[in-house]
């Protein structure tokens, strides 16, 4: 039987096969469909525990979109918890949009090509060593793996294309959690971001809108004690192509003042490289005027070579600012136009120099318990050169003319403060200043000494001062003039100082006196009336100064009670009076005075005044008195009076003959002091009783004393009421002429009828 045929496979359906092709296809594209729609979630998910993790803090986002294609994630509503649950939020980002670019990545290269934030709000806490919460540092790495870290990082490039930010509000609290920073800025603008080969350049830097407000800073709080510091790497080399700010905004936040500081800026090709110098224009809009700053700045080292300028700048609104001013400012505007320069000196250390002009007007200011209060209508200064090391050191200030209109100086002293010892300045600190022309016109100045009762003031007006190569330490200037009124007296000064042979002249013409009384009083004078003139000549020697000065005291009536004048000089305060005026009832007295350059200003001076006033005094009163044998002298000088005798004859009323030129020498006397009087006291002693052989009448005393007076009257024409008759003496043969003062007139006592009042006065009743 032969084998049968085998039996033919059933044929496959026709759909099996294409069902099977189409499986797999279907199952990836399910799961990648299942990963993009789940993908945005994990990575939201992922993104808030990171961040959570890294701030110490919950960090949630709303939403994240991925645009996986384009390289794009966005995310919206990123918030920042507070460190305890209810807490304000720490940080708020409205919208968060990056844009990668895929193809850098796939290259090693990160590229992003636009950063976008809106809507920003941030609070940060500046704690006591300086960092910033919420945010945390990472730990430091070992050098080796910080080394390898920066030069992977510097050899990878960075790019990115754009960044825009969007409505930023940014609070920074101190570590007592009060504002200390409040920023808000409208818009931000960054183009082209790149870091190639370590060194960090941007394109354009475009800020709109930015507000600062500012609490101005407390004393420093106690902290502990920094760590060792470890050596800074090196610094970062960045460029910005350009940098523009418009209508930003400074503010205090703890001021009751308004006082907003408008800035705009602009700057081109910006950088840190070494002597790389930029142009930067700032300027700002503040206490009601203008400054600005233009020129060219450098950062390694720091440079500066442009101008500063502002006007109509308000005074009293800039001191608004400070915190308790010893002075408080009424007005005032300043104005400036000056070239600022910072560069290496000749020494290395930088400087500060500036030249130019300075002005202010309408300035007025004072202390608040009214203790002084100056102020001026115009100050000019032309500045040739101001110099300020800025590692320390003397300032130089070299002005070309300053020149001051109308200024006012009234001050008040009261009790004395205690003197402090303040030290001895380190040498070379102390400024050098050098004017070379100084102007004042129209000064005055007001004195009230309340330390005297009743209270004494000094006044002077119409002051005016002009001088040439003023230089201080020194001092010295050149042909200085000044005038000045001082009550009814006329001052004038005049000569140059800080030479060999350099000398000033000075002139103090028809000072009244009574407005001086108040000194007087304190010293135990009164003075009622009299006026003086002075002249003055200063001779500088070697650092110090000798003065010869000629002292006119006319028509003085002074009073010195409780003075101890007497005890001083020896004699009555009034019949010194008399004895020192001339004819026409004045006083001439040379006073020299010779201080060293060892010399304190204030006590040396003083004392030498004193101390050659004082030899003024008792050698103007010697004179007359040694020439009558009448003085009584000391160690010291003048320490007495002894009243002349005048012998006579034995038992006769005729002047013995030495005594005739002793009278001729007292009517000198007489005549030459008009206010200077005689007592003349007769006198009889056992050579008259001698010479009569009985007993000596009291009636030859008086006649002596008769005789002697009519002589003076008759012979020398002094007149009777200067010489007066005194009770009789038992003492010799001679008249004893004691000194005194002439006796004033006695006032009328009828009444003096008033003459008829004015009419055409508009006050008159």
């Amino acid at each position: 039987m032969s084998p049968s045929p085998p039996t033919p496979e059933p044929a496959p359906s026709p759909g099996v096969p294409r069902r099977r092709a189409w499986r797999w296809p279907l199952v990836v594209l399910g799961l990648l469909v299942a990963l993009r729609v789940a993908l945005p979630e994990l990575a939201r998910r992922g993104i808030e525990h990171a961040g959570s993790d890294a701030l110490g803090r919950t960090l949630a986002v709303e939403q994240l979109d991925l645009g996986l294609l384009r390289g794009r994630i966005e995310l919206r509503g990123l918030s920042i918890g507070g460190a305890t649950p209810g807490a304000p939020e720490l940080g708020r980002a409205g919208r968060i949009a990056l844009d990668l670019g895929w193809r850098g990545l796939l290259h090693g290269d990160l590229i992003v090509d636009a950063l976008e934030l809106s809507g920003v709000r941030a609070r940060l806490q500046r704690r006591t060593g300086g960092s910033l919460e919420p945010i945390v540092l990472a730990p430091p790495r070992a050098p080796a793996a910080e080394a390898d870290a920066a030069a992977r990082a510097a050899g990878r490039p960075l790019r990115l294309t754009a960044l825009r930010l969007e409505q930023l509000a940014l609070e920074l609290l101190g570590p007592d959690g009060s504002v200390e920073v409040e920023a808000d800025l409208a818009s931000l603008a960054i183009d082209d971001t790149r870091r190639v080969d370590g060194a960090l350049s941007l394109g354009p830097v475009a800020l709109r809108g930015p507000v600062l407000r500012l609490r101005r800073p407390r004393p420093e709080r106690a902290t502990a004690a920094p760590g060792p510091q470890e050596p800074a790497g090196e610094a970062l080399a960045w460029k910005v192509a350009s940098i523009d700010v418009s209508s930003g905004r400074v503010e205090l936040l703890d001021s009751d003042i308004v006082f907003p500081v408008e800035v705009s800026a602009h700057a081109a090709d910006a950088g840190s490289r070494a002597d790389h110098r930029f142009p930067v224009e700032l300027e700002l809009g503040l206490a009601g005027g203008r400054l600005a700053l233009r020129g060219e700045l450098g950062l390694a080292p720091l440079a500066w070579r442009g101008s500063l300028e502002w006007s109509e700048l308000q005074l009293d609104a800039l001191a608004a600012l400070l915190d308790a001013a010893p002075v408080e400012l009424d007005g005032g505007v300043t104005r400036a136009e000056l070239l600022l320069e910072i560069a290496p000196g000749p020494d290395g250390p930088q400087r500060l120099s500036l030249r130019g002009n300075l002005g202010a007007s309408g300035v007025a200011l004072g202390t608040p318990d009214g203790a002084l209060d100056l102020g001026f209508e115009a100050l000019e200064i032309a500045v040739r050169r101001i110099d300020v090391p800025l590692g320390g050191g003397a300032p130089g200030v070299d002005l070309e003319r300053v020149q001051l209109d109308a200024p006012r100086l009234a001050a008040v002293r009261t009790a004395a403060a205690p003197a402090t010892d303040a030290g001895t300045p380190p040498p070379g600190d102390a400024p050098r200043v050098r004017v070379g022309e100084l102007v004042l016109t129209r000064g005055s100045l007001q004195l009230e000494d309340r330390t005297l009762e009743p209270a004494a003031t000094t006044r002077v007006e119409e002051l005016a001062l002009s001088a040439r190569e003023i230089v201080w330490p020194g001092p010295r200037l050149r042909d200085a003039v000044l005038a000045a009124r001082l009550g009814s007296g006329e001052l004038a000064v005049r000569g140059a100082l800080g030479g060999e042979g350099d000398r000033l002249e000075a002139s103090l013409e028809r000072l009244g006196l009574r407005h001086l009384s108040p000194y007087a009083d304190a010293l135990g004078y009164r003075i009622r009336g009299g006026s003086a003139d002075l002249r003055a000549d200063v001779i500088t020697r070697g650092g110090g100064f000798a003065a010869d000065s000629e002292l006119i005291l006319d028509k003085l009536d002074l009073d010195a009670e409780g003075s101890g004048f007497q005890e001083a000089f020896g004699i009555p305060l009034g019949l010194a009076i008399a004895l020192l005026q001339g004819p026409a009832g004045d006083i001439h007295l040379s006073v020299p005075v010779e201080l060293g350059a060892g010399g304190s200003s204030s006590i040396g001076l003083g004392h030498a005044l004193r101390s050659a006033l004082q030899q003024a005094i008792v050698g103007a009163l010697s004179s007359p008195l040694k020439a009558l044998g009448a003085l009584a002298e000391g160690a010291s000088g003048l320490v007495g009076l002894t009243a002349p005798t005048l012998a006579f004859e034995p038992g006769s009323s005729e002047l013995a003959g030495g005594a005739v030129d002793q009278l001729a020498r007292l009517a000198d006397l007489l005549a030459s002091r008009p206010e200077l009087a005689l007592e003349l006291h007769g006198s009889t002693g056992d050579t008259d009783a001698a010479a009569a052989g009985e007993a000596v009448p009291v009636a030859l005393a008086e006649a002596r004393a008769e005789a002697l007076r009519g002589r003076l009257i008759e012979a020398h024409g002094i007149a009777a009421g200067r010489v007066r008759l005194g009770p009789p003496e038992h003492q010799g043969a001679h008249v004893r002429a004691e000194l005194a003062t002439v006796e004033p007139t006695p006032a009328r006592t009828s009444p003096t009828p008033e003459p008829p009042a004015d009419r055409s006065d508009p006050d008159a009743s």
